[in-house]
């Protein structure tokens, strides 16, 4: 729908292939890490809106808190230093008056990382419905 619009479409990616160009014809990928601060630069040259997608859940149980927030902490400093104009975050639901998830605590806290910088941060709470 966004390139329909006329938008040029970046995605970050740990490891682009040949198959992502199938998939998304017109898009362009690009490496980086979050959790790897110097591999941000390059993806986020030149973007007006970062749509941040991010997660560290496949390190585990005891690794995905930290590592959660260290990746929003090293995208929204990255995000800034490429002159980004506004952020936009999918998290999670959840009622923050009663003990959360680590999964749903989790997406709070970032939430709260990316937005206490000087990019603006939409924040979008979604939840699966089974």
């Amino acid at each position: 729908v966004l390139m329909d619009r006329g938008y040029k479409i970046r995605v970050m990616v740990r490891a682009p292939s040949a198959c992502l160009a199938k998939q998304w014809p017109g898009v362009t990928c690009s490496a980086g890490d979050a959790l790897i601060p110097e591999s941000l630069r390059a993806p986020l040259e030149g973007i007006h809106t970062a749509y941040y997608l991010i997660h560290s859940l496949a390190l585990g149980p005891d690794q995905f808190g930290e590592a959660d927030i260290r990746a929003a902490l090293n995208f929204r400093t990255a995000a800034e230093e490429a002159g980004v104009k506004r952020i936009i975050y999918l998290g999670g639901l959840g009622d923050l008056t009663l003990g959360l998830s680590d999964h749903l605590s989790s997406r709070i806290k970032v939430a709260l990382t990316l937005s206490s910088g000087s990019i603006p941060v939409t924040v979008l709470r979604a939840e699966l419905l089974y």
